[in-house]
């Protein structure tokens, strides 16, 4: 109906009562690419790379409706492993595809085989893994467009995303414990 039903406003009663709207979602185009939101947001991340390529991934995908990279997220019951980012890309209503990311840029050939057992165990948990070693502004790009594509499919190919459920019909009546 052409009203607002939902809009992001930095605000921070602390500091002013001035409000605009938020430079996360707006993908920093406010002027400010710092605000007590963002500062919140990377006590999250454990390293610089990791900074800047939330820093990054949300400058491109400003003001649009995109799975949020969420750093650091406890992963299985040990809560052993955290990915340095993991998002939830919709396919349809109900159906996702949960990704891992993992920003290996320091990792050398003697990491291999724990970059392999964590991957494992992301895998198992149902997380596809994307281990990057160059971040980039290309693998940001890229990471974008692979969202976009499997988002995209559920309009182009339902089919192919749609959720399988088994439908049974009952023939006979049946009496359950409260008479129905």
């Amino acid at each position: 109906m052409g009203e607002t039903v939902f809009s992001d406003l930095c605000y921070s009663p602390k500091e002013s009562d001035e409000r605009s709207e938020c430079h996360v979602t707006s993908g920093w185009t406010n002027g400010q690419d710092n605000c007590p939101l963002w500062k919140k947001l990377t006590q999250f991340c454990q390293t610089g790379s990791e900074i800047w390529f939330l820093h990054h991934y949300l400058g491109l995908v400003r003001d649009r409706q995109f799975p949020m990279l969420l750093p650091q997220v406890s992963i299985g019951a040990d809560e052993s492993r955290r990915p340095d980012f993991v998002a939830y890309v919709p396919l349809q209503y109900w159906k996702y595809r949960w990704f891992a990311i993992e920003l290996d840029t320091a990792h050398t050939e003697n990491n291999a085989q724990a970059d392999r057992q964590r991957d494992s165990y992301l895998v198992e948990h149902n997380y596809e893994v994307r281990s990057i070693r160059d971040v980039s502004h290309s693998t940001v790009q890229s990471l974008i467009e692979e969202f976009e594509d499997l988002m995209s499919r559920a309009k182009e190919q339902p089919e192919e995303v749609a959720i399988e459920s088994e439908v049974w019909m009952v023939t006979e009546p049946r009496i359950y414990g409260n008479g129905f």
